[in-house]
This record gives structure tokens, C-alpha cells and sequence, in this order.
């Protein structure tokens, strides 16, 4: 029987669970603030990955210096460009990001054809580039 006063049984069992559970993390604590933690043993460093190399899989290496871009295509684009209205400016972008995708023309080289394309649209739009 309860007295006034009182918690009931199972209300007991919960209150002493949460005070056993603190106790076991203060002497957890207390155990660990001495030292490092444990450590469980550590493994070798796993051996990194080997790099293959393009050239290894069947790619060819680019001559030295030699310019890798299709002049022919950059001539036929900046004509293109030259008489190209505001409206067909964005499909003369994708153009370039379509032939430095398939590598007709470098990235450098499609960066450079941005630039003139920004130019042209400044002109075509009275705007400063």
C-alpha cells in the first residue's frame, strides 16, 4: 500500500532506471577523464588506389604542343557569330559548349569564343561588355 505521498511502482522503477543510467555515465566519465580513451587496434592504412592512366587504357597521349583545336569549326563559328542576330546568340553558347564537350575545341579556346560572343551581344544590345 502507498501512503500519501507516494509514487506508485512502476513510476519508482522508471525514476531508479534514469538514476542507475546517470550513475553508470558519471563513473563512465570518470573512469575516461584519466587517460585517452581506449582505442580499439587500428588497421594498416589500407593501400590507395592506383591511378590508371588514359594513355594506359587505349587513349592518345596530344602531340607536344600542337594546337588541338578544329580551325576549320572556329573559323565557321565566328562567321556565324558575325551575322548573328540577339535571338541566335544562346544556340552559337551551346555551340560552344558542345564542341569543347566533344573536343573539337579546347576549353581555353571556347572560353575565348564566350568572350567574343559577350562582345557580340553587348554590340547587339548597346550595352558596355
Amino acid at each position: 500500500m502507498l501512503r500519501e505521498g507516494q509514487i506508485d511502482e512502476p513510476r519508482a522503477k522508471h525514476l531508479g532506471a534514469l538514476i542507475t543510467a546517470r550513475v553508470m555515465n558519471l563513473e563512465l566519465a570518470a573512469k575516461h577523464a584519466d587517460g585517452p580513451p581506449e582505442q580499439p587496434a587500428a588497421e594498416p592504412p589500407a593501400e590507395p588506389a592506383r591511378r590508371i592512366r588514359p594513355e594506359d587504357q587505349g587513349a592518345r597521349r596530344p602531340a607536344g604542343s600542337a594546337s588541338t583545336d578544329n580551325e576549320a569549326w572556329v573559323t565557321d563559328w565566328r562567321a556565324k557569330l558575325a551575322e548573328a542576330g540577339e535571338d541566335r546568340l544562346m544556340a552559337l553558347q551551346r555551340e560552344i559548349t558542345s564542341a569543347v564537350g566533344k573536343r573539337t575545341i579546347s576549353g581555353q579556346t571556347g572560353g575565348e569564343l564566350s568572350d567574343e560572343l559577350r562582345a557580340r551581344r553587348a554590340e547587339l544590345t548597346q550595352v558596355p561588355a
